[in-house]
């Protein structure tokens, strides 16, 4: 699979189930010499922190692991309590987005699919167009993951990203 990088641009790469875990990896490869953080909602971080340990300019948001434990306080990390708790979310990539102004950075989810599962699809629909929004006046790109499927969702959000790639 050989996943496409643009320059500039919001993308939404629409994968089969087997294929995300690989997807996911060449994505942030391709982009961790930029500023990125790596929205966790599938699964926790420490399920990815193994393959990315090299990556220095790489951050976490962690949506699952605080709302089945108390985590391991890292510095490249923040936790939040679940996948429905979009405001928070909303703040700590606002927050990551406006702490270099001038650089390029990146927002990458490893799954969009799980926020409709937590939240109603209005919902989503208004965090991600909102995100997406915030990015393009930051300097930042947002590259989003969603298993593809029969859902009405989808079609809906591809209307917030400049190409939506099928994989």
């Amino acid at each position: 699979m050989n996943v496409a990088m643009v320059n500039g641009g919001n993308m939404l790469y629409l994968v089969g189930p087997k294929n995300f875990g690989s997807i996911l990896k060449k994505i942030v490869l391709k982009y961790s010499k930029f500023p990125t953080v790596l929205v966790a909602a599938a699964k926790p971080y420490t399920t990815y922190k193994h393959d990315f340990l090299k990556l220095k300019k790489l951050f976490y948001i962690d949506c699952i692991t605080k709302g089945v434990g108390a985590p391991k306080v890292e510095e490249d990390v923040t936790f939040l309590e679940n996948p429905q708790d979009l405001t928070s979310l909303a703040i700590s990539l606002s927050q990551f987005m406006n702490s270099l102004p001038n650089i390029k950075k990146y927002v990458v989810f490893d799954s969009l699919n799980v926020f409709f599962i937590y939240n109603s699809q209005n919902v989503v629909l208004k965090f991600v167009q909102a995100i997406v929004g915030k990015a393009s006046a930051t300097n930042t790109n947002i590259i989003a993951i969603a298993t593809k499927s029969n859902e009405p969702y989808l079609s809906k959000l591809c209307v917030f990203f400049d190409r939506t790639i099928e994989l």
